[in-house]
């Protein structure tokens, strides 16, 4: 009788176990499926933060982009260095298209605002990549066409058929205008605004960089 009584207790300690297991495994399963989803997102918007701060850092310390860099002279030689959080405004003013080694041809499109914090003069700039990749490529099987006929005399025509593609190229390069910012389908709403330094010259002011990215 008395281990009949040890039995009984121990079947519903069972009956618990393998009930609260089923309990266990049901949330896991509905945490999953309803939460794969914000996952994903999650994981795509820190891809997209990741790359917006790695084109705004391009922007600001690159001398390719807008970056500047100074140099000084010292007993062992001419040395360089970066001018950390300084923008170059002579450079990004004088020019509405972002520059090819700034930003490579397989990112996404770039659109950037640069504002002076007390005057409020700004200027925009933006990437335009795509033609004058296939400018650059006609250019390379030119010259080598020229290098097989052994006809040198030919390069100084090629750069001139690549100078005509960019500009027929950079003509059809229109900067985006608000109402295509302002949608979500074609560019990211997120943006990255960041406080810099604007060199004018010799005098130095502050301002705001803003860098957005295309979808």
């Amino acid at each position: 009788m008395h281990l009949d009584s040890k039995r009984g207790v121990e079947q519903p300690q069972l009956i618990v176990y393998v009930l609260f297991t089923i309990i266990l495994t049901l949330s896991g399963i509905y945490v999953a499926f309803v939460y794969l989803g914000g996952i994903n997102i999650t994981f795509d918007f820190h891809d997209y933060a990741s790359r917006l701060n790695v084109v705004t850092s391009k922007m600001i310390y690159s001398t390719d982009c807008f970056g500047i860099e100074s140099s000084y002279i010292a007993d062992d030689g001419t040395h360089y260095q970066k001018e950390i959080g300084v923008i170059n405004w002579t450079k990004f003013n004088s020019t509405k298209t972002i520059p090819e080694g700034c930003v490579s041809a397989g990112d996404s499109p770039v659109w950037v605002e640069l504002t002076f914090r007390d005057s409020k003069i700004s200027d925009t700039a933006w990437s335009c990549y795509g033609c004058p990749a296939i400018c650059e490529k006609a250019k390379t099987d030119c010259y080598s066409s020229c290098q097989i006929g052994s006809n040198l005399m030919c390069i100084p025509a090629c750069d001139k058929e690549f100078n005509n593609c960019v500009n027929s190229c950079m003509g059809t390069c229109k900067e985006p205008i608000d109402q295509e910012l302002s949608d979500p389908d074609k560019w990211q709403q997120s943006e990255r605004k960041i406080l810099v330094f604007i060199q004018n010259g010799t005098s130095i002011g502050l301002g705001q960089l803003r860098v957005r990215l295309q979808n």
